[in-house]
């Protein structure tokens, strides 16, 4: 891997900086005597305010400013909204502050991380990649280990959803509260950065850097497996776009890129077969019956379902009233003192809220975005995360409102933008 050929002083720097990027990711709220203390709050807090302390030296440009436009045009939009309608949705104004918040805090990640390691983007994937598999350690350990659940848990918090998956060997919610598709979208969106990085290693790979891949491949699948099935179809987004983008180079589809290719298609089919027979003889018959569910009906019935699709397909509908649909009511469903609303469809939601002009609004200004974004960049490894992380955005939210900077995968989102869109004075490299 890229970060093991350094020497020693960039590896403790490469580590500090993981550690700083895992933080700001995937942070828990920890308990302290019976206090639920907010550790992503004050990482980001801590993370905007150092940002903020350079202003004198380095002013914001135009490409950085679009990314904090792009959320603050629909946020204003939404709480005026809410306003007239006296529906005032405290969630949205949390993410509002929440936006303003990681633009500074994520520009802070990317001035620390190209003073000490420059533009080298394939370096800064393999963060995200690397914090995507000590997560999914994280996440099988604890599920799997009774002992190490009790032990983080007892300073974790996780809530009831969170404490039911795991007391009925269904899901791992990680560090995370509960878990679920969001962080299914997070584990899997790190395994696609892998192979992209594993696929275009410019360098002849040796067998224990082979090996190192392959495990964390192993771990990232499992770690979908035990969070949500929605990952397994960012996964196949993002294979299908890694060898149809890789395709437009024609060059870089030589032999080396089709062996490591065909080395990952067996390792895959392996893994799936074994683990599918290890699972339907283990205790964890409820993980392999969701796990496996539509592959199992099928077989039994010849029919591609399972009961998400069901639940997803009830939760399709739009206001009744005109006004509503066009403009919303200022309630995105999830606001304890606004009425709850029985759909968790991203596109569903917004709409209630913010109707079809805030939904095409906040969607169009994030798309476009990240169409300047691709345009801008000659790097192909920027280009590719964010046309990836784009489209899964969009496909996600058909399933859950994926759209607020709280959620996992926009944090992902929010580092590749950045990134792209940063410029810093490299001190050394």
């Amino acid at each position: 891997m890229i970060a093991l050929n350094f020497n020693l002083r960039k590896k403790v720097e490469f580590f500090l900086y993981f550690n700083l990027v895992f933080l700001y990711v995937f942070s828990p709220y920890l308990i302290l005597s019976g206090i639920v203390i907010n550790i992503p709050f004050l990482i980001i807090f801590f993370l905007c305010f150092k940002n903020l302390c350079r202003f004198k030296n380095n002013y914001f440009n135009f490409d950085e400013i679009g990314l904090l436009l792009v959320y603050l045009i629909p946020f204003m939009y939404f709480i005026t909204i809410g306003i007239f309608f006296q529906n005032f949705d405290f969630v949205v104004l949390i993410e509002f502050v929440l936006a303003v918040l990681s633009f500074f805090a994520v520009r802070e990640l990317v001035f620390i991380f190209k003073e000490r390691f420059g533009n080298n983007c394939k370096l800064f994937l393999m963060v995200l990649f690397l914090v995507g598999v000590f997560h999914a350690l994280i996440m099988l350990s604890t599920f799997f280990s009774e002992v190490v659940r009790n032990i983080v848990y007892s300073f974790v918090y996780i809530n009831e959803v969170g404490v039911e998956f795991l007391e009925l060997n269904y899901r791992s919610p990680g560090l995370t509260t509960a878990g679920g598709d969001g962080l299914s979208f997070i584990q899997a969106s790190a395994f696609v950065i892998g192979v992209y990085l594993f696929l275009h290693q410019s360098k002849t790979m040796t067998i224990s850097s082979y090996l190192l891949y392959i495990i964390s491949f192993g771990v990232l699948v499992l770690s979908v497996m035990l969070s949500g099935r929605t990952g397994f179809i960012i996964i196949i987004i993002g294979l299908m776009l890694v060898l149809i983008y890789s395709g437009n180079r024609i060059h870089i589809i030589n032999k080396k890129f089709t062996l490591r290719a065909l080395s990952l298609l067996v390792f895959a089919i392996f893994f799936l077969v074994l683990t599918f027979f290890i699972l339907s003889q283990s205790e964890y018959s409820k993980l392999f019956f969701r796990v496996f569910e539509i592959i199992l009906n099928f077989s039994s019935s010849g029919t591609l379902s399972s009961t998400s699709t069901t639940d997803l397909s009830s939760m399709f509908f739009l206001p009744e009233l005109e006004s509503h649909l066009l403009f919303g009511n200022g309630n995105y469903g999830r606001d304890p003192g606004l009425p709850f609303l029985s759909s968790d469809i991203g596109y569903v939601r917004v709409i209630f809220g913010g109707g079809l002009v805030g939904g095409f609004l906040a969607f169009s200004l994030l798309c476009f975005y990240c169409l300047y974004s691709f345009i801008k960049s000659s790097v192909h490894a920027e280009k590719f995360a964010t046309l990836f992380l784009c489209l899964s955005i969009i496909v996600m939210n058909i399933k859950v409102l994926h759209y607020f900077p709280s959620s996992l995968g926009i944090k992902f989102l929010f580092l590749i933008a950045l990134f792209i869109n940063t410029k810093v004075k490299v001190k050394y490299v």
